[in-house]
């Protein structure tokens, strides 16, 4: 049984007996080294801005004395990674070490991987009927919702004047009304 890495002289004998002779000496070195190991490292390709996520890896080595650490190799502003839980401040690449020290059988390893940091994408629901008519001095209430929950914001267009949430219709012809959200660090324009 081996117990752990350098060299391990061996000689080989063999005594002879009544029919034959002692055999020679035969001196063997064995280099005992460290076993390599691998890693498996299971990491999104895409995290969303402010949406944790926890790290897996696993080494070759099972040691509890040795576990599997993460480290984050490129700029803090854009994620933050404390005790295995990755999350992303802003939109960009990171990339992430998982690394295992190894022990006295077995050599360290690491693994890295690239995540891509982005933004939700969000909708605007418009529930106002294009096809109904309209009268002058008529009051519309714009109701449009940002499934984010951010504030939407409108242009209005056409015979109306527009206060707040609400046009009134001040003429004939078409108004027309857009709907938009300018987004935020965790959400792209809609």
């Amino acid at each position: 049984t081996l117990w752990g890495v350098g060299k391990v002289r061996l000689q080989a004998t063999q005594d002879g007996d009544p029919n034959y002779d002692p055999a020679p000496k035969l001196p063997l070195v064995l280099e005992v080294v460290k076993a390599q190991q691998k890693i498996e490292f299971d990491a999104p390709k895409e995290l969303f801005v402010k949406s944790p996520c926890r790290l897996h890896a696993t080494a070759t080595l099972n040691d509890p004395n040795a576990p599997v650490t993460f480290h984050l190799l490129s700029d803090p502003a854009k994620a933050t990674l404390t005790e295995g839980e990755l999350e992303g401040t802003e939109p960009g690449w990171v990339e992430v070490e998982a690394r295992q020290a190894g022990n006295e059988y077995c050599e360290p390893v690491k693994a890295r991987k690239s995540i891509q940091i982005v933004k939700r994408s969000q909708q605007i629901h418009f529930p106002l009927d294009e096809s109904e008519h309209r009268k002058k001095g008529e009051r519309v209430t714009l109701d449009a919702k940002a499934t984010s929950g951010l504030e939407v914001t409108y242009v209005v267009s056409g015979p109306a004047e527009r206060q707040g949430s609400e046009i009134t219709l001040t003429g004939g012809g078409l108004v027309k009304v857009e709907a938009f959200q300018e987004g935020d660090p965790i959400y792209d324009p809609a």
